[in-house]
């Protein structure tokens, strides 16, 4: 355990220079991306051209010490951060026109090392991996976006990643010291958590990702280099072993296109993003390319057209911007773009499409749900 806290402290360590983003007026556009500066305590807005996926910088804004991890609230109204050193997640309002955060203290306290953090597809609860504290955190979200404590949950050794599939009754955490990952089962009521299983998964993994069918489930494993794939059983939540694919070396993110049909891996020890075909008969993988980003690609995101890709570069201290051809199966690299220091999260923000979400998981009994503006 020691030999693998010492790795995972190496992958946060990184030299580097502090950029700083020019501002300047901008065209209203409909999309935004935010990113998460870990060593530089800021936390970056740019404008993302939704016809070309430019990226335009607007501002930067201070923080708590060490801005971890992002989650975007269904709505769109609300950005939540967690601060890997402060132990807490801040609250922060989204303005729909210019992508502009507002903070909204006092900051929520958690426990020791917040590393990660995801909203339930209805809005109503958000849940935090404390990694030092080896649980779950599960908060209820009020209609101002404010977050009430519901207690915590017992997870494996250093849970370093957190998803909730489409109908929002299942959470899976990746326990990176323990090779393992904990299904869990969220009351709609209550949001308390229920342990379902804990299963095996290659060694360290960082990250885990479900297709918005909510079929599979795809796991990230660092040390392995390899991608664990899951059949999540329908009704059940639990997870079936597919199989495990070798991956460039250390996949450290992952993330689905709106299609389904591809998963993307952003390679913390290789340098850039690959691109495995998902079969969706059977969620079997195969991999297809890669394409190089900029060094230490430690979080990625995709637009919900499925047209550009996006990866926070830890060490790089930068942005990269893919287009997506063919219809998903390759990435072209457009270019890196340099942010602050320690950029380790990356989420877009679509104005278009967040006020009102489609669940599109295939569990008849859940029907169709809708959000609408707070």
């Amino acid at each position: 355990m020691p030999v693998r806290l010492a790795t995972l402290s190496a992958i946060l360590l990184c030299l580097g220079f502090n950029l700083g983003l020019q501002g300047g007026e901008a065209k209203k556009p409909a999309r935004f991306l935010y990113s998460a500066n870990l060593y530089d305590n800021t936390l970056s807005i740019h404008a993302a051209d939704p016809s070309s996926g430019e990226l335009t910088a607007l501002r930067n804004i201070p923080t708590d010490l060490g801005p971890r991890a992002l989650a975007i609230h269904p709505t769109g109204a609300y950005l939540y951060v967690t601060h890997l050193h402060a132990d807490t997640v801040a609250l922060y309002t989204i303005d729909k026109r210019t992508g502009e955060l507002t903070h909204q203290p006092p900051d929520t306290p958690t426990l020791a090392i917040p590393e990660a953090l995801a909203v339930t597809p209805d809005g109503r609860y958000l849940y935090v991996t404390n990694a030092y504290q080896d649980n779950v955190s599960a908060y209820r979200i009020t209609a101002e976006g404010r977050l009430t404590e519901i207690g915590h949950y017992p997870t494996g050794d250093y849970p370093l990643a957190i998803t909730i599939e489409p109908c929002g009754r299942y959470a899976y955490v990746a326990n990176y010291l323990s090779d393992n990952a904990s299904v869990f089962a969220i009351d709609a009521t209550t949001g308390e958590l229920r342990l379902l299983e804990t299963i095996r998964t290659g060694t360290n993994p960082s990250a885990i990702a479900v297709e918005q069918r909510g079929h599979y489930a795809y796991v990230a494993n660092g040390i392995s280099s390899t991608i664990s794939a899951y059949r999540i059983e329908l009704g059940i939540g639990t997870l079936t072993p597919i199989a495990e694919y070798a991956a460039p070396r250390y996949p450290y993110a992952l993330v689905l296109a709106p299609s389904n049909r591809y998963l993307y891996s952003a390679n913390f020890g290789t340098d850039d993003v690959s691109v495995f075909t998902v079969n969706e008969s059977n969620g079997t993988l195969e991999y297809v390319m890669s394409s190089a980003a900029d060094v230490g690609p430690f979080s990625v995101s995709v637009d919900k057209q499925g047209r550009y890709l996006y990866t926070a570069n830890v060490r790089g201290n930068s942005i990269s911007s893919y287009e997506i051809k063919n219809n998903g199966a390759s990435l072209h690299l457009r270019h890196s773009m340099p942010t602050r220091f320690g950029a380790a999260a990356v989420v877009l923000y679509d104005t278009s499409s967040q006020a009102s979400l489609h669940i599109g998981c295939d569990d008849p009994s859940q029907g169709v749900q809708t959000f609408s503006e707070r």
